[in-house]
Order: C-alpha cells, then sequence, then structure tokens
C-alpha cells in the first residue's frame, strides 16, 4: 500500500513540475515578445528578444500538442509491446519450469478411436525403435499390431516388450474385474465378478494367442505382472502415451508426455520393475537363443496349459480374429482405413 501510494505521490509531483516549467517557459516566451516594447530596445535588440520569445512560445505549443496528441499514443505502443515481451517472457518460462511436469498434449476420452491421437501415436511409432506397453489384457494393442504386423514401420522395430496381467494372479485379476464393473455402472455382485473375471482372462489368452501368430514378422516379449488396475501406459523413444483407468469410454483420456518430462521417467521406471519381477517371461520368434522362447504350437500349447487355460488353440485363434474385425470395424466407423497406422 505505502509503495502505491509513493508512486502516485511522485506522479503528481512529476505533472506538477512539468506544468511549472511550461508556464515559466510560456511566461519568459510571452515576456520575449513584449520587451522590446516594455524596455524600448533598439530596433535590432527588439527583433532578436522577439525571436527569442517566439521560438520558446512555438516550442512549448509544439510540446503541448506532442503531449497531448503523440505522446498518448507513443506510450500505448510501448506499453502493448512491453506487455507482449513479458507475456511471451512468462509463457517461456512457465513452459520452461512446467515442461517436466505436464502433459505435452491430452486426448478426451471415446467410443471410437481418435483422429488426433492417431496422429500423435503413428509420429512416435514411426521413429521410434521400441514399443513398450503396460496394462491389462492388451485388447487394442494386439489387433493393431496383427493389423500392422507388415508395415516397414512396425517390422523395423526393435523391441516391442508387452507387460500383461497374469491370468493366474487371482486377486489381481477379481480386483481388475471389479473394477472393469463399476467403470460401466454395473453391481460387482460375486456372479458378475466371477463372469467378468473368466472373460478378462480369456482376453488375456486371446491377446497371447494373436501376439504368438505374428512372430514370424513381429517378434515379441512378453512379461506378465501382477499390479492392481491403475492405469495403462506406451512407451517409444521421445514419449509416452499414459491413461488412467477411469470413466466409462472404452478408449480412456490420454495423456502425452515428453521423454524429458519426469513422469516418463517414473512411468519408466515402473514399467523396468515389472518387466525385471515378472512373474512369467515369453519372446514370440520364429527362433533364438533365449529360453524363454515360444515358436511353436507345442510350446505355445504348453505355455497356455501353465497359465489355467483350457481352450484350444483353434478357438482361440477364431477368438482373436474376431477381436481383429472388430477393431477394423471400430476404424471404419471413425474413418480410418485398417491398411494404415493406427
Amino acid at each position: 500500500m505505502a509503495k502505491d501510494q509513493n508512486e502516485r505521490m511522485m506522479h503528481s509531483y512529476a505533472k506538477i513540475w512539468a506544468v511549472l516549467v511550461v508556464l515559466v517557459v510560456l511566461g519568459l516566451g510571452v515576456f520575449g515578445t513584449l520587451a522590446g516594447r516594455i524596455f524600448h530596445l533598439t530596433t535590432e535588440w527588439n527583433e532578436y528578444v522577439q525571436a527569442i520569445g517566439g521560438g520558446l512560445i512555438a516550442s512549448i505549443t509544439v510540446f503541448v500538442f506532442i503531449s497531448l496528441l503523440l505522446e498518448p499514443r507513443r506510450d500505448q505502443v510501448r506499453s502493448m509491446t512491453i506487455s507482449k515481451y513479458a507475456i511471451e517472457t512468462a509463457n517461456r518460462q512457465f513452459q520452461d519450469y512446467f515442461e517436466a511436469a505436464l502433459p505435452s498434449a491430452s486426448y478426451e476420452s471415446s467410443a471410437e478411436p481418435k483422429s488426433d491421437f492417431r496422429e500423435a501415436f503413428v509420429k512416435f511409432l514411426s521413429n521410434s525403435s521400441r514399443y513398450d506397453y503396460k496394462g491389462d489384457s492388451a485388447n487394442v494393442t494386439m489387433a493393431r499390431l496383427v493389423l500392422l504386423k507388415n508395415r516397414p514401420e512396425v517390422k523395423d522395430i526393435e523391441r516391442v516388450r508387452l507387460c500383461l496381467l497374469d491370468p493366474r494372479a487371482t486377486e489381481p485379476l477379481r480386483a481388475h474385474a471389479e473394477y472393469r464393473l463399476q467403470r460401466t455402472g454395473v453391481e460387482p455382485t460375486a456372479s458378475a465378478v466371477a463372469a467378468e473375471q473368466e472373460s478378462l482372462q480369456v482376453d488375456i489368452w486371446v491377446s497371447l494367442v494373436g501376439l504368438f501368430d505374428i512372430r514370424h514378422t513381429r517378434p515379441t516379449a512378453i512379461y506378465l505382472h501382477r499390479d492392481l488396475p491403475f492405469f495403462r501406459c506406451e512407451y517409444f523413444d521421445d514419449g509416452m502415451f499414459l491413461s488412467y483407468y477411469v470413466g466409462t469410454a472404452f478408449f480412456p483420456e490420454t495423456l502425452e508426455f515428453h521423454s524429458r518430462s519426469r513422469p516418463f521417467d517414473a512411468y519408466q521406471r515402473a514399467l523396468e520393475l515389472s518387466r525385471r519381477f515378472a512373474t512369467k517371461v515369453a519372446v514370440f520368434a520364429p527362433n533364438g537363443p533365449s529360453a524363454d522362447l515360444v515358436s511353436d504350437d507345442k510350446s505355445m500349447t504348453a505355455m497356455l496349459s501353465d497359465l489355467g487355460c483350457t481352450d484350444t488353440l483353434v478357438n482361440l485363434r477364431t477368438l482373436a480374429q474376431e477381436r481383429v474385425e472388430r477393431q477394423k470395424g471400430r476404424l471404419k466407423k471413425a474413418g480410418m482405413s485398417p491398411d494404415d497406422l493406427f
């Protein structure tokens, strides 16, 4: 408050001094024009004094016109320039300061794929040497990799590593099932939870079979985890997409983080821990030195049996193809081609 009062007082003093200076100079000008008559000066001196007086009056007139007309506009332009510079500087500082914590973009939840998310996803995918995923059943991710298995952008990725929920993990499965029901507004009764839990298990087995069947064109590493249902993340060299399991939409709201951000580092560490402490690891590929290699139907059947699956490969392949067709239908409904990157 005292600072504002001081500023107002200084402004008032400046105005008073400006008025006094104008009056004094104007008085000197008038005096100069009349001095010759008052003091009966010679013609030559009278002309000199009148010229000085007239010059002072003219200067004051010009000064007053400039102060009244030009100065306010110039001050306005100067103020706008300073304000614009201050805003740009503040925005840069805000961006630099919060870039490490805030998402670089967000994509609203929807029932169908969104074009803006597709464009961002394709940009990251096309320029990345890796694709890492962590979630529950990889429902959409499996269909994406199957549909794009022959695209060079996908075939040339050095590492594709997916972290899926372990279908043997009873308590995490129940938690995911209950949460799925709550999100869709269904009362989580014991029978509903059991049915949803079984459905989730089947979703996971179907994803595994779908990924196994593209091993010749797109080798994939699988890690099973037992985490509770909090989020899904997809990682690339330059950034990640993070989706929290909230809301009822099939495609939940997704946040995009750049690789320089703190959330990128934090969730990447969580992802590394999930892989390090995976309950099971499998590598779907036609051949290789890995002890976790699953390369033929026999080893795949043995893996599924170990995971508690009693269904046949034939039936699971049928379910996988049906899922891929449903994803193609979603893409077409959203105006996208299943043959393009998405």
